[in-house]
């Protein structure tokens, strides 16, 4: 955050009860995110975990920092050292990290920045967006890839829907930019809530779901599962790998069982219609994801890996 920008906030009032609904639902989107591509726990933990600081203040969890996954605050300064570096110059961002150690991140990372920042931005300058994009490929995403190259791409239609959405609720003002911003919006302007509703509905964003669930019925049904490692090549394996990150990084649904259960409280306080809808897909989600993992351990139950076995027997 900029310089002086936290006493703007501050003087808009409780900004933070506004906010968290929706900082909860843009970590929940980036772990279903990683989940598709096939990502591993640890990075689905980190994702889920993003908006943490090394002081216990972050959100969503408010975690003490020794409870924090330490990508997160790499991440976290990495990101401040690029921004801060461009807005200010080097000398000064390298002062403005420094502030936020103990409490952004941890101190002991202040060290390293300082020692090896010119050295990062170097490096970043000189590498093209195709460079990046391949040292970021994993194998996991590869084999994603490989498996799953005639399925709708469900990240690229939520992040379109998404964008329709927000051009339509830019129209409204030009102070929105997220999904958090429409919350606060609505919460201030509830005379807009039938635009926001329309505009949802109209952005496809309620119906992604459907168009995954259609590509892709054997996630929630271990007969259709059977059928498709019985008559696709080479699926046997890739279907217990799915499966096995599937589970891996499950929390049984309870991401989309507390956006629901938010947005319901949000829709009955405010008798908003965007929020009703919004809990309501929120609770569809809850249920299709309780459904994949009941599938995905069915079938790891019934197909189990030797590389498990092992595990099990050491």
């Amino acid at each position: 955050m900029r310089p002086g920008w936290a006493d703007a906030m501050d003087a808009v009032g409780n900004i933070d009860d506004a906010i968290e609904p929706l900082a909860r639902i843009h970590c929940e989107v980036s772990v279903e995110v990683a989940r598709m591509l096939g990502l591993d726990n640890a990075t689905q933990t980190t994702l889920w975990n993003i908006l943490e600081t090394y002081d216990g203040r972050g959100k969503l969890h408010r975690l003490p920092g020794d409870r924090v996954p330490l990508p997160v605050f790499i991440i976290s300064v990495a990101g401040d050292l690029e921004i801060l570096t461009r807005v200010y110059g080097i000398e000064r961002a390298l002062v403005l990290i420094a502030k936020k150690g103990g409490a952004s991140y941890p101190a002991s990372l202040i060290h390293s920045v300082a020692l090896l920042s010119e050295q990062w931005l170097r490096a970043l300058d000189r590498t093209s967006p195709n460079e990046i994009e391949a040292a970021l490929l994993t194998a996991g995403m590869r084999k994603a890839t490989s498996f799953w190259e005639s399925r709708l791409d469900i990240p690229r239609l939520m992040a379109e829907c998404t964008n329709k959405f927000l051009a339509a609720a830019r129209k409204k003002s030009k102070n929105i930019h997220a999904l958090t911003d429409v919350h606060t919006y609505i919460m201030h302007h509830p005379v807009d809530d039938e635009y926001f509703r329309k505009a949802l509905e109209n952005s496809g964003y309620l119906t992604v779901w459907q168009k995954e669930y259609a590509k892709s019925p054997w996630h929630y049904d271990i007969d259709f599962m059977k059928h498709v490692g019985t008559t696709t090549e080479n699926s046997h394996g890739q279907l217990t790998w799915y499966c096995q990150t599937t589970v891996e990084g499950t929390d049984d649904g309870r991401r989309y069982e507390v956006n629901s259960a938010k947005y319901a409280l949000h829709a009955r306080m405010t008798g908003s219609e965007t929020f009703r809808l919004f809990a309501n897909l929120y609770e569809t989600l809850d249920r299709l994801h309780k459904q994949r993992v009941r599938v995905a351990r069915q079938w790891l139950a019934e197909n189990p890996s030797p590389a498990l076995d092992e595990g099990g027997s050491s």
